[in-house]
């Protein structure tokens, strides 16, 4: 199971042939890239590109059930509501809601949150320190990601002012205007 690659995972080798493919086939679907990209690749190299990829798809994996756990928090249940409906393992008096609450709860603390520097906890691990981390590095990505919404509505609104209704027919000089990196700044 751990047999030693005769490749190593070299991401610009493989970014340079996804661009190959890419001006090669005229292909802008990523399936349809992926494919050609895929089907360019002996079985070392596949495997070399799989076992460089894994931690990405991981992440996005813990990503996405960070999302599902976040985004179906039970609501908690009001003081005065008092139902005695029993689940199994519940203890005495407790309400489905309550226990709904506490179930989610412990799936909450298991999440695995990413940190700087490659470094991976449990969510119920993280001290102050790390969660103000968390705060930080969300609002430096959400601040990235409304420069690049500002750029595309600069564009839109070129693209207006000039009347044309492709991205093709902004000249060169009002595209590069819009996304230099001094306008993003």
């Amino acid at each position: 199971m751990t047999a030693q690659p005769t490749y190593a995972f070299d991401l610009r080798y493989f970014a340079e042939v996804v661009r190959e493919v890419q001006s090669e086939t005229g292909a802008v679907s990523p399936h349809d890239v992926a494919d050609a990209f895929v089907s360019l690749l002996d079985a070392e190299q596949l495997a070399a590109f799989a076992r460089g990829m894994a931690p990405t798809f991981v992440l996005d994996v813990q990503r996405r059930d960070r999302e599902t756990v976040r985004n179906t928090a039970p609501p908690p249940e009001p003081a005065q509501q008092a139902s005695v409906t029993k689940l199994p393992g519940a203890r005495k008096g407790r309400s489905r809601k309550a226990t709904n609450v506490t179930v989610w709860h412990v799936e909450f603390l298991e999440q695995v949150v990413h940190l700087p520097n490659k470094k991976s906890k449990r969510f119920g691990d993280c001290t102050l320190e790390d969660v103000a981390t968390l705060v930080s590095e969300r609002r430096k990505s959400s601040r990235r990601l409304e420069a690049v919404a500002l750029q595309f509505e600069r564009l839109l609104e070129t693209m207006t002012r000039l009347g044309v209704s492709r991205v093709s027919d902004v000249p060169p000089p009002d595209a590069a205007l819009i996304f230099s990196p001094e306008e993003r700044a």
